[in-house]
């Protein structure tokens, strides 16, 4: 009696199905292991900041684990088969996390046959196509020409920002300083097309106006922290090598300094803003990005020093205060070695080096060209 009643349900269900019918499970199953992908990606952030290398190695094997999980269940429930776009897409964002990209394009080429007037798509397309190859590039700016008919006069800022990307990487800079220009004036809050466009102006020796461009994002430009690292690598890299001066100013040191900063070339970073330090050393905030920076480099002393200096300029900084207190009550004694009496004399003696070597870079920069 039992097993009819299973025969007659499953009879049900095939009737009902219109198109791909696929097992709940295998799509319930992919879904809860893509959620556990996210909460390990989550503490590893946590970790991350801790410094815990080697409980982030074995999250990271675990988040992997999950992704794979996450595929397997997904095609058991035939999302491949399927004409819903919102599954499809589940599917995709776990081969994107895997760096599956050329499966993500195949996958996206079978959505485009299904919904082939879906803008989004083809901007999807040709953002994962890129990163295949040289072939992978001609795929995408294929799918972006398509997008650009589509929105016919009204382009939308994604798919210019997209294409000045795609210039950017082939090295097109007239094309991609169009692209990403044409993005901000069709969405001035894009985020994406605001650091395209800020990566332009620094590449051109707009050093200030891209700093504070980018500043202005703020935490907006947090998840975009690769793709502006990318950008900046390169445009101040050309900036180094064809400008033929930089301003002695404090103002063009600072935005030089944060520039390099979020390119993630550190200690460059740290020669401009000791250099700028030299120009005004009554700027806090100089001092205590100054400090920022020493503890990314695990140099203790130079942070204790220079937020000792920030406090001694400006003492209502309770923030700063409570950093160096810990830092002091953290900062391991050093044997044999009595600290200096004279605060300030760390910071005048590094000041000092650091203004002969930033000497050196620009006279380097300059020789170059």
């Amino acid at each position: 009696m039992v097993m009819r009643r299973v025969v007659l349900v499953s009879m049900v269900l095939a009737l009902s199905c219109s198109g791909v019918c696929y097992a709940a499970s295998g799509i319930d199953a992919g879904r809860e292991a893509w959620k556990a992908y996210e909460g390990v990606v989550e503490r590893m952030a946590v970790m991350q900041r801790e410094g815990k290398q080697m409980s982030l190695d074995v999250a990271q094997a675990d988040a992997r684990a999950y992704l794979l999980d996450a595929v397997k269940n997904f095609e058991a429930g035939g999302v491949d088969g399927t004409s819903e776009i919102d599954v499809l897409l589940e599917l995709l964002q776990v081969h994107e996390a895997l760096g599956n990209f050329d499966l993500a394009a195949d996958l996206l080429d079978d959505a485009i046959a299904l919904h082939g007037d879906n803008v989004m798509l083809y901007q999807r397309l040709a953002e994962d196509a890129r990163k295949i190859g040289k072939a992978g590039k001609e795929r995408s700016h294929a799918a972006l020409k398509q997008a650009l008919i589509l929105e016919g006069d009204s382009p939308s800022a994604t798919t210019q920002t997209l294409l000045g990307e795609l210039y950017w990487e082939q090295k097109l800079y007239a094309l991609a300083d169009e692209a990403f220009a044409k993005a901000v004036a069709v969405d001035a809050s894009a985020v994406g097309a605001q650091i395209g466009y800020a990566a332009s102006m620094a590449r051109n020796g707009k050093i200030i106006e891209a700093s504070t461009l980018l500043d202005g994002l703020g935490a907006k430009a947090a998840p975009f922290d690769i793709q502006t690292r990318l950008l900046l690598r390169q445009a101040l890299y050309d900036f180094d090598r064809y400008s033929k001066s930089m301003d002695e100013t404090v103002e063009f040191h600072r935005a030089y300094g944060r520039l390099l900063y979020r390119a993630g070339r550190l200690p460059d970073a740290l020669i401009v803003i000791q250099r700028a330090i030299v120009l005004d050393g009554q700027d806090t905030e100089l001092h205590n990005f100054l400090a920022q920076m020493f503890m990314q480099l695990g140099n203790q002393e130079g942070v204790i020093t220079t937020l000792k200096k920030s406090l001694e300029i400006n003492p209502d900084q309770p923030n700063i205060a409570q950093q160096l207190q810990s830092m002091e009550a953290s900062a391991p004694p050093l044997p044999g070695i009595a600290r200096p009496t004279n605060e300030t004399g760390f910071l005048v003696e590094s000041m000092q080096n650091m203004e002969v070597s930033a000497k050196a870079l620009i006279a380097n920069n300059m020789e170059g060209n």
